[in-house]
């Protein structure tokens, strides 16, 4: 975990920051060294447009909640050039999270949620077949302008 911090304290426009609630943290490495990181934590307690989109009454959040995963961090290091790292990872990540997540926690997530922010980053890592994933949804914040000149994306894969 020292590892992790460190990368996301130095390398991460959020710096490491305090996860919430359930966590589960990987690093990416490779023969060169330490290419970046990714961690998980739980969701959102209250999201509007997910909220709406599940169509789900406050009692049956509360309860189904805990099957929702938030992406909190993904860092690929920037003097890292290897083209399509991030949706390789994403995608090898999106397979093995759950089964880990489960052996941890003892429940399987349902929905990975994650924020983009598109004033900083284009979320093209997203655009990645996920094989063991239902589908990708990419729809922006309520509260924001629409398309490009929102400054979030929030994405749901689920399985």
């Amino acid at each position: 975990m020292r590892i992790w911090n460190e990368l996301m304290i130095c390398e991460h426009y959020k710096r490491a920051g305090r996860l919430v609630g359930r966590q589960i943290r990987y690093l990416i490495k490779s023969e060169h060294g330490w290419l970046g990181g990714i961690s998980f934590s739980s969701a959102a307690l209250q999201l509007e447009d997910r909220d709406n989109w599940i169509v789900w009454d406050k009692e049956n959040r509360l309860k189904n909640l805990q099957y929702i995963v938030n992406m909190s961090r993904f860092l690929i290091r920037n003097n890292v050039n290897c083209q399509n790292l991030a949706s390789h990872v994403l995608g090898l990540v999106v397979k093995q999270m759950p089964l880990d997540y489960e052996a941890r926690y003892g429940l399987r997530p349902l929905l990975l949620e994650s924020f983009v922010d598109t004033s900083l980053f284009k979320g093209t890592c997203y655009n990645v077949d996920f094989e063991s994933a239902k589908t990708l949804f990419l729809f922006f914040l309520k509260g924001f302008q629409f398309f490009i000149e929102s400054p979030f994306i929030f994405s749901c894969i689920y399985w």
